[in-house]
Parts: C-alpha cells; sequence; structure tokens
C-alpha cells in the first residue's frame, strides 16, 4: 500500500532508494509465494515446477535490488 499511495518506507532520505526497497520487498514475496505449488503438491507435475523455478529467478532478483539498497560493507559480491 506503501508503494501505491506514494508513501515510501521512510527510513531513508533518497526517494529513489526508498522506491527500489519497496520493489525488492514486493518481489521477494512474490518469489516466496510462488514456492507454494510445489510444497502442497504430491506428485510431480509440470506447471508448478515451472512456476517454482520462476519463483526462484524473482528470488535472485529480489536479492540483488535488496543488495543494492542495504549497504554492507563487508560483501565480497559486485551487486
Amino acid at each position: 500500500m506503501a508503494f501505491i499511495s506514494g508513501g515510501g518506507l521512510g527510513k531513508y532520505l533518497d526517494e529513489k532508494k526508498s522506491r527500489v526497497a519497496e520493489i525488492h520487498t514486493i518481489i521477494m514475496l512474490a518469489g516466496l509465494t510462488m514456492q507454494v505449488p510445489v510444497l502442497a503438491e504430491v506428485e510431480i507435475l509440470l506447471v508448478p515446477n515451472l512456476i517454482s523455478y520462476l519463483g526462484c529467478g524473482f528470488l535472485i532478483w529480489g536479492w540483488i535490488l535488496g543488495r543494492r539498497v542495504f549497504i554492507n560493507r563487508k560483501r565480497i559480491l559486485p551487486f
């Protein structure tokens, strides 16, 4: 709701970082939600597995966005 209203997270002075942090949160939650169909299946089905792999991609993408917003001075990775 804060993303739609433009209110931001309120922790950051820079509006761009605040928006990227909100997008990071939304993408991470979407990726986690896409993991649920695989957890509930009894047999191996193609569509839930494809959705799960897409969700893993969303999780990685959200993680990279989070690394750009939440600065960690000790990190080794370039992104």
